[in-house]
């Protein structure tokens, strides 16, 4: 098979199981739709959206810092906006749940002039600034 139509055929075959895990995802298994994931970059490695959906998984999961390390990969690739908006915010949660709420912050800030109404890039900057204000009251 030549080697354009193999690269081809391995984004459709990543698509198709990045398809297949949302379903997974959607119903709670997280750990099968991981699996999907893994075998949809294995494909097609740098596929932006199969590393923004299991940046996604890694947080459903509590593993923030996979999520953060799918989400930098994914910003890496040039991406349309509504692509770009997608890392951006997974990004900024993984850094919340990691702790780093002033990184956090500022990536819900830069999602928001990506993608202003996207109404979770405001929930996120609501959710930073309380936890910044709790810590500097608590600390």
């Amino acid at each position: 098979m030549p080697a354009k139509v193999k690269r081809a055929t391995n984004v459709i075959e990543a698509k198709l199981r990045v398809d297949e895990a949302a379903v997974y995802v959607k119903g709670g298994n997280y750990s099968k739709a991981m699996l999907l994931y893994n075998q949809a970059l294995e494909l097609s490695p740098n596929d932006a959206n199969a590393l923004i959906a299991r940046s996604k998984c890694y947080l459903l999961l509590g593993n923030p810092q996979n999520a953060l390390q799918d989400a930098e990969t994914a910003l890496q690739c040039k991406l349309k906006d509504s692509v770009n908006a997608r890392a951006v915010y997974y990004k900024a949660e993984a850094l919340y749940y990691l702790g780093d709420f002033e990184m956090s912050l500022v990536y819900y800030y830069r999602g928001m002039r990506i993608r202003p109404e996207f109404e979770q890039f405001r929930l996120g900057v609501q959710k930073a600034r309380d936890a910044i204000r709790n810590v500097l009251h608590h600390g």
